[in-house]
């Protein structure tokens, strides 16, 4: 019986990676990484200043309804007493409860690591939707700073930058 030599064009190839091109990826995925990082860490901490600076005015813009609907004075505050100006909760408080209607509206909390500054008094919108000044409310971090605008006719906006 005679022995069948394949021809090298038939013979298969081998499949699989070598041990140098599996450690040359790594590396390669290591430093992209590497430089990826800090760029992510910056761009995660100014989504926490917008994000927050977009809960700040949906809450503005629920008290200023409240107000017309209720006929009422509304306020976005810091606390529910209305007494800090540190707003790390920011607390939208009717100024005249009830038991069947309680003080507090809506409560939501700033993201972890931004910092608001607003009005120890807070923000009151009268039953007309309108406020007696204009009042800004700074938000920033580290990697950014943005403004919240409340103009006396009761229109809110938000904006990159400062006061």
């Amino acid at each position: 019986m005679s022995r069948q030599r394949v021809p090298p064009q038939q013979r298969p190839l081998p499949q699989g990676f070598t041990l140098v091109e599996l450690l040359v990826a790594v590396a390669v995925m290591g430093v992209l990484a590497v430089v990826a990082a800090p760029s992510m860490t910056a761009l995660v901490n100014t989504y926490r200043v917008s994000s927050t600076a977009g809960e700040l005015t949906a809450a503005l813009q629920i008290a200023r309804s409240e107000a017309v609907r209720r006929n009422a004075r509304v306020s976005v505050c810091g606390n529910a007493a209305c007494t800090s100006t540190d707003w790390s909760e920011i607390v939208v408080v009717h100024s005249a409860p009830t038991a069947d209607d309680p003080a507090v509206i809506r409560s939501t909390g700033a993201s972890s690591g931004v910092s608001v500054t607003g009005p120890a008094n807070g923000i009151v919108f009268r039953p007309s939707g309108v406020i007696n000044a204009q009042a800004c409310v700074p938000l920033s971090n580290s990697y950014s700073q943005y403004a919240v605008t409340v103009m006396v006719s009761g229109l809110v906006s938000n904006a990159k930058g400062t006061c």
